[in-house]
């Protein structure tokens, strides 16, 4: 019987080199030039988030961006609307944690006038109050939606409870918060925030960085840097726990569980191999997680973790749903996965298919310019190597076992996670009083009383 080949080794990518480009504007300018597609990207990457929001304004960020579409001091929201609709221009708008991303895809053909009312509207917004009060509206619907999302609900307490008083606690806007912006706080946000902040400028597509300058020049000039203002982080506090928190949704048929841990910042030593002990224990359909509370157990349709890392921390979750009566079998058989990597480390089939799992999902994200662009808009928002995409791969595979367990010993530590279950409080509050003591808020995120304090789970004694 013939024995077929062993699969081969993939190759390391040859990520593009960026240039600096040489104008005479104080935007950074990078450019991907691909022919293939006659679709050109477009985006201006500017380094705000939710953490800069003032503590009584928070969604100020979210709502200034928002705004930009709402009328310019030559155009009006219907204008806007109609041009978008005419040119079939794609524009989208993100506002993460720790930036903004302002995109645009349009046709090749339609660059000048796509660019024209882009640069008009990031530049030249009016905040007209008409428009102000329809955008309040609708975020309103968006966020009362939100209440009624047991996901949301999770995540939400999942980073109030790691990052209590820290700006990355800063998830959703409170309905006040949303009714107190006015127009005068958006014009200074713009002011203060736009030309007056260090930012990027990506072309993506048939487009060559010559031509990109001259485009540049034409829309942009006069974008002043001025001083950076950068967003005050408080120190950090320590965290101990576990923390149990119960968001009482009665007549839920399910439980909503997400397990939440700090992980290290995005540029921390530790980020790349806790990224395959996190695609070992919750990473797909294949790990650990979904081989157990799935397969064997039949708890739950999906359970997965994600790992997402900022400038100063990071959070690591574990998320499923599962029927009431199984939230306390889930979340032990959670917890003992995530205490268990330290002391089972992956065997060579395991970890082989978790590194070829995570260079499969790096390689697909670089599959268009406009993709590629914005990887490394995001490499360099968030101050990581030149060569972090390059050697990606090859670092992915450096990992070994012995490391794996290593840093699951470091950091998955069930016994300083935040446990978040959203479901029926009168069904769940005495079983989740043996994992730990409970706090109980409704599903407006305020505290209802408490119950009594019981044991905590016991996790990996620390080091003397």
């Amino acid at each position: 019987m013939s024995t077929p080949p062993p699969p081969g080794r993939s190759r390391n990518i040859d990520y593009p080199a960026f240039p600096p480009i040489a104008w005479d504007g104080d935007l950074e300018l990078l450019c991907v030039s691909d022919s293939h597609l006659p679709r050109l990207t477009l985006c201006l990457a500017l380094p705000f988030g939710r953490v800069g929001d003032p503590d009584d304004r928070r969604g100020l960020a979210q709502i200034a961006v928002e705004m930009l579409k709402e009328g310019t001091s030559s155009r009006t929201s219907r204008q806007i609307a109609e041009e978008l609709d005419r040119l079939a221009l794609d524009y989208e708008t993100e506002v993460n944690m720790e930036y903004a991303l302002l995109s645009a895809s349009f046709l090749e053909q339609h660059t000048e006038r796509a660019l024209a009312i882009f640069a008009d509207m990031v530049r030249n917004p009016s905040f007209p109050e008409a428009e102000l009060e329809k955008v309040k509206v609708r975020w309103g619907s968006l966020l009362m939606a939100q209440r009624s999302d047991p996901g949301f609900l999770a995540n939400e307490r999942c980073f109030a409870g790691l990052f209590s008083g820290h700006p990355y606690s800063k998830v959703s806007i409170p309905p006040q918060d949303l009714q107190a912006v006015d127009r005068d706080q958006l014009v200074s946000f713009h002011r203060s925030h736009f030309p007056g902040r260090p930012a990027r400028l990506l072309f993506a597509g048939p487009i060559d960085p010559d031509r990109a300058a001259r485009l540049a020049e034409r829309y942009f000039h006069g974008w002043s840097p001025g001083d950076a203002i950068e967003p005050a982080y408080p120190h950090l506090k320590p965290f101990t726990g576990p923390h149990v928190d119960l968001v009482d949704r009665p007549h839920s048929v399910q439980a909503k569980i997400v397990v939440g841990l700090r992980s290290p910042a995005r540029r921390d030593p530790d980020y790349a191999s806790l990224r395959v002990a996190n695609q070992v224990l919750g990473g797909g359909a294949s790990a650990r997680l979904f081989l157990n509370l799935r397969e064997q157990k039949g708890y739950t349709y999906g359970v997965y973790s994600s790992l997402r890392g900022y400038r100063e921390s990071g959070v690591l979750a574990v998320g499923t749903s599962v029927r009431t009566e199984n939230a306390l079998e889930a979340i032990g058989e959670i917890v003992s996965e995530m205490g268990g990597i330290a002391g089972s480390p992956p065997r060579n089939e395991e970890l082989d298919r978790c590194k070829a799992e995570l260079v499969g999902t790096f390689i697909r994200r670089m599959e268009t310019p406009g993709s590629i662009g914005q990887m490394e808009l995001t490499r360099r928002l968030n101050g990581l190597p030149a060569r972090y995409y390059s050697d990606f791969i090859p670092n992915v595979r450096m990992v070994s076992a012995e490391q794996v367990a290593e840093i699951a010993f470091r950091w998955l530590r069930p016994e300083r996670s935040t446990i978040v279950v959203v479901g029926d409080g009168r069904l769940l509050r005495e079983d989740l009083a043996t994992v730990g003591p409970v706090s109980v808020y409704d599903p407006n995120g305020r505290p209802l009383p408490q119950s009594e304090d019981r044991p905590a789970i016991a996790g990996p004694q620390e080091d003397a």
